[in-house]
């Protein structure tokens, strides 16, 4: 009689294969979730970026030294986003734990026609969760128009892969089919 249906080493050969999968895709899912909520936190300081523009223009070149100063008043906290704060022109934006539980600095620089340059690199949150504009050594740049709408100048492609991830996958290959 012909048997029909899977033997057990089909299966778990299947199994292996689910299990490597999601091996790959469970850290990849996380860390692109935590920088979607970056994201929204540097989308949040749209409205700061515009308010600190706007007054040093008024000012004379002058940054404003806190909220107060800008006139600004800071968004309601939300499950990514704990605070925004401005001091002596800078932008804290404080993320929650859900969200890589750090801290990104806009600094901006004010050039000689008015324009406003904003660095993101400095605070604490690990780069793996910052835009690419905003890792060590991009400064992000353009005028403030208010929109979120930064525009990067660097050459930080975020290339390269994560090279712990394909190590474990490379020896789960090797463990099941080169011994």
């Amino acid at each position: 009689m012909k048997a029909l249906g899977f033997t057990i080493i089909e299966l778990l050969i299947v199994v292996v294969v689910i299990g490597i999968l999601a091996t790959i895709a469970i850290p990849a899912y996380q860390d692109y979730t935590i920088r979607a909520r970056v994201t929204e936190g540097l989308s949040l300081a749209s409205a700061a970026k515009q308010t600190v523009s706007e007054t040093t223009q008024v000012k004379n070149g002058v940054l404003p030294a806190d909220n107060n100063a800008a006139g600004y008043s800071p968004p309601a906290a939300t499950p990514s986003v704990s605070s925004i704060n401005i001091q002596n022109g800078q932008i804290t934006i404080a993320y929650t734990p859900l969200a890589g539980n750090g801290t990104i600095i806009l600094t901006p620089t004010v050039q000689s026609g008015g324009e406003m340059i904003w660095d993101c690199r400095a605070g604490t949150l690990p780069d793996k969760y910052r835009p690419s504009t905003c890792r060590g050594g991009n400064a992000t740049q353009g005028t403030n128009s208010g929109t979120g709408g930064d525009s990067g100048a660097g050459g930080n492609s975020g290339s390269g892969g994560n090279s712990n991830t394909e190590r474990d996958w490379l020896w789960w290959l090797w463990w099941l089919f080169g011994r």
